[in-house]
């Protein structure tokens, strides 16, 4: 047996909601200088990647994320 779909929809939710804070946090850290990053955002270029492709990689995550729980969602009614 597999996972339910709420459940499967519960990860996600919580992935997009991390994704969401992650993104909030990094740009705090980028309006107000707070130094939070100072070897680079963490992301899928390595740790040394600029905000920029933080940025893309975690609007993507939380695109993707809500992509798929809304089409769980079309399938589960």
């Amino acid at each position: 047996m597999g996972y339910s779909i709420g459940f499967l929809r519960g990860v996600l939710s919580l992935v997009a909601i991390i994704a969401a804070c992650g993104l909030l946090i990094g740009s705090a850290n980028e309006l107000l200088e707070l130094g939070l990053f100072t070897q680079g955002y963490p992301g899928l270029g390595g740790a040394r990647s600029g905000f920029g492709s933080f940025t893309i990689q975690m609007g993507g995550a939380i695109v993707v994320a809500t992509a798929i729980n809304l089409l769980l969602e079309r399938i589960d009614r």
